[in-house]
């Protein structure tokens, strides 16, 4: 493999283990958000299909940044010999675990929200807003 070849699977493996880490840090940061139960889980809670639409089309977008990072790499691989099958096969695992964040993010996106709102239903979750 060339050293073009080499530099630029680097750049798109940094790609793609960057949008992964966003992806993983949007939810947290809002699960936080939503678990203080102030105003913003409120509005959120009001308006429920806004961020139910939104989690969907972000994590979309971040699955298809990622599957074209991932295309570009196997067309890399493509070109270079067959002695090179074992990090072809390590290549993929890796990319199968990059989606499985990437779902699970979205998934546990529209779980946070489910039991916030199941919990403001079975009157256990409470707001602080301080008005």
């Amino acid at each position: 493999m060339s050293d073009a070849s080499k530099e630029m699977l680097k750049q798109l493996e940094l790609y793609t283990d960057t949008i992964t880490a966003f992806a993983t840090v949007q939810l947290l940061s809002f699960t936080y958000l939503m678990a203080h139960g102030g105003s913003f889980t409120r509005n959120v809670l009001n308006h429920i299909c806004v961020p139910v639409g939104l989690s969907l089309f972000v994590n979309a977008g971040y699955i298809t940044l990622v599957c074209l990072c991932h295309r570009a790499e196997g067309r890399i691989f493509k070109t270079t010999e067959a002695r090179e099958d074992v990090i072809q096969e390590i290549a993929k695992s890796v990319r199968r675990t990059r989606y499985f964040i990437l779902i699970l993010d979205c998934v546990m996106t529209l779980v946070v929200l489910g039991l916030v709102a199941l919990g403001v239903y079975l009157h256990e979750f409470h707001f602080d807003c301080k008005s």
